[in-house]
């Protein structure tokens, strides 16, 4: 329980003197690409028509749904943990910030789907029933993993260049690694059954 402990206060001493900076530039920029997005959608009926199959098929294909229609519980928590990890590992390509890329994509995502409740009438409100009950989880470890792949980035940019003579990047990674498992994953492990059984029973009272 002392280790557990401990690495929970050097996480946020981490995140408090390191991370902070990154992690609201990233909730900024993806809450503000998201809604970006939503606003220019849903003014193109055929992109939108065409970008809600695309996302479908890309949900389908990674076998988050179940025979009866329903979501597997397994599969969207690994997903999510997959999908967040490797965001963060993105960080470790110099020069790129390849999570913001990340970041973009699944901001694109959120506003897509508030483009499609608006423009078919289930309204804005319906829209959010269908995602904050899982999302006040999920979407932070979602910003998170890219702030801490942007992070890395930077310092890797740094070390390379000669900017970080003093600080081993090994530490850096060990750092955002910590921060990773103590914080995201364990928002991810309450989203995932949030939104398999929770959040449908919720949605269906809104439609």
């Amino acid at each position: 329980m002392r280790f557990v402990k401990r690495q929970y206060v050097l996480s946020w001493y981490f995140f408090k003197n390191r991370l902070q900076r990154y992690f609201w530039g990233a909730s900024i920029l993806f809450f503000g690409a998201a809604l970006v997005t939503g606003v220019v959608i849903a003014r193109n009926p055929q992109l939108l028509s065409q970008l809600l199959e695309a996302i479908s098929a890309t949900f389908t294909s990674k076998g988050v749904y179940r025979a009866d229609g329903g979501l597997s519980l397994v599969a969207v928590l690994f997903g999510n943990i997959r999908a967040t990890a490797t965001t963060a590992l993105m960080g470790l390509v110099p020069f790129l910030f390849l999570p913001l890329f990340s970041l973009g994509v699944n901001a694109a995502i959120l506003g897509v789907l508030g483009a499609a409740y608006t423009s078919y009438g289930a309204g804005l409100f319906t829209y959010l029933m269908g995602i904050l009950p899982h999302g006040i989880f999920e979407l932070p470890a979602i910003v998170l993993s890219c702030a801490l792949g942007a992070y890395l980035c930077f310092e890797l940019v740094c070390k390379l260049v000669g900017q970080r003579r003093g600080v081993p990047f090994t530490a850096v990674f060990v750092n955002a690694l910590r921060l990773y498992l103590t914080v995201a994953v364990p928002l991810l492990l309450i989203a995932a059954p949030v939104e398999v059984y929770i959040t449908p029973h919720i949605f269906a009272l809104f439609l």
